[in-house]
C-alpha cells in the first residue's frame, strides 16, 4: 500500500496521539454489525464502493474469510479476466489463496 505520510502523533494538529498499530488492533477486534434484514453479524457494506476506478462488490457474508476471498480475491481476478483474458496460474493461485491460505490465516472456513 503506498499512501501519503500523515503525523499523527499528539503534537500534530489534529492528530489523536494514537498509534496506527493500535487503531488497527482496535479496527480488527471490534466485532462485525448486525445489519438490517439480518439476524447475526455480517461482514459486507450495504452499497459499491471504489477502489480508485474499480468497483468494489460489499455483498453481506457470514464471514470474513468468505468476504476476503470471494469478495475481494475472487472478484478482482474475475475482473482481470473479463479485461485481460484467462491466466491458469494466476487462476490456480487466487483460487489456493482463498480456499486454503485465507481460511488458515484467519482460523476460519469460507
Amino acid at each position: 500500500m503506498a499512501t501519503d505520510f500523515l503525523d499523527l502523533n499528539s503534537s500534530a494538529p489534529g492528530g489523536s496521539g494514537e498509534t496506527l498499530a493500535r487503531k488497527l488492533a482496535r479496527l480488527h477486534t471490534t466485532p462485525a454489525p448486525i445489519p438490517e434484514g439480518f439476524d447475526k453479524p455480517m461482514y459486507g457494506f450495504p452499497v459499491t464502493t471504489c477502489c480508485g476506478a474499480s468497483p468494489q462488490k460489499n455483498d453481506w457474508k457470514s464471514s470474513w474469510a468468505d468476504f476476503y476471498a470471494n469478495n475481494r480475491l475472487r472478484a478482482i481476478l474475475g475482473d482481470g479476466i473479463k479485461n485481460n483474458g484467462a491466466d491458469a496460474e494466476l487462476s490456480d493461485a487466487v483460487e489456493k489463496t482463498a480456499n486454503v491460505v485465507v481460511p488458515r490465516l484467519l482460523g476460519t472456513t469460507i
